[in-house]
């Protein structure tokens, strides 16, 4: 590593992209603080890769595959009931029911791959600026993580992979 930064617990040497020592789990604080200047920086920065992350949140295909298919099986169940049953209204409440149980499995895709979309995002692109941003700016990513904390609202997609103390 030989970036002469070492854990104040355990005494390993460390990099300075990391927010926690790898052998103890002891977060990586610099010793000087943070130039309001290099705040902005950092938060300028920390606005680019939510961005980032908010864009791909959007982009899966899955998303909208999901959709079709399960409109047209509602479509399909309220056809199915009506050829299989001969009262009107229990049709109309297993179509109902059906069609309550496919909003929620549509639901539950979209959550499941917004987070696989956001996920894969942050290790393959956002982790990789961040850490090249840090290391060619001399910054440590406690400091990154500290400025993002502080930045980024409650609901802040960055927030998952921000180690906060």
């Amino acid at each position: 590593m030989n970036n002469g930064i070492h854990c104040s617990n355990c005494g390993a040497e460390v990099f300075s992209t990391s927010a926690v020592c790898r052998y103890c789990n002891t977060p990586i604080k610099p010793e000087k603080l943070l130039a309001e200047g290099d705040r902005e920086k950092i938060s300028d920065v920390v606005s680019a890769m939510e961005e980032t992350l908010q864009v791909e949140s959007g982009n899966s295909w899955i998303t909208g595959v999901a959709f079709l298919f399960l409109g047209v099986l509602a479509v399909v169940s309220f056809f199915l009931y009506s050829m299989l049953l001969s009262s009107v209204t229990t049709v109309w409440v297993l179509t109902i029911f059906s069609g309550l149980l496919l909003f929620i499995t549509f639901g539950a895709v979209v959550e499941y791959t917004e987070r696989k979309a956001v996920r894969k995002a942050y290790r393959e692109d956002v982790k990789v600026r961040i850490d090249e941003y840090l290391k060619t700016m001399n910054f440590h990513r406690y400091e990154f993580d500290s400025v993002a904390d502080d930045l980024l609202p409650k609901k802040a997609l960055l927030r998952r992979f921000l180690f906060t103390p």
